[in-house]
């Protein structure tokens, strides 16, 4: 059935004149064959390579440098983590200091607020 759209009424002219009205058949075939074939290449170009260098083993002066770097990062560390320690005892003996201080001041405030009790109720009594 027709549906009345202008291409349907160009096919049917085209096909009474013995002629396609509409010669595009070739052409789509053109641009499919030719996106197939850039898709292809895009899928072949991009495919990962095998690697193909065999490994070289590393040379005894390479050898000796990454003991060398690796004994000097090891006393690095040794020197740092000293240093950790040293620094983790004075927190901890000034934590200790600020304790003993803390007590020191609670005691004398409870002292004082004793004192001051004793006071106000020598002064309110007659």
């Amino acid at each position: 059935m027709d549906s009345g759209t202008r291409s349907s009424y160009l096919r049917a002219r085209g096909r009474a004149a013995g002629v396609d009205a509409v010669p595009r058949s070739g052409v789509r075939t053109l641009w499919r064959v030719l996106a197939t074939a850039i898709a292809a290449a895009v899928v072949l170009g991009l495919s990962p390579a095998v690697a193909t260098a065999a490994p070289r083993r590393p040379s005894d002066s390479q050898i000796e440098a990454a003991r060398a770097s690796a004994d000097s990062v090891a006393a690095r560390i040794g020197t740092l983590s000293g240093e950790l320690t040293a620094a983790q005892a004075a927190v901890d003996d000034a934590t200790a200091a600020s304790a003993i201080a803390l007590d020191g001041y609670q005691a004398t405030q409870a002292d004082y607020e004793a004192a001051r009790a004793a006071t106000a109720r020598t002064c309110s009594t007659p």
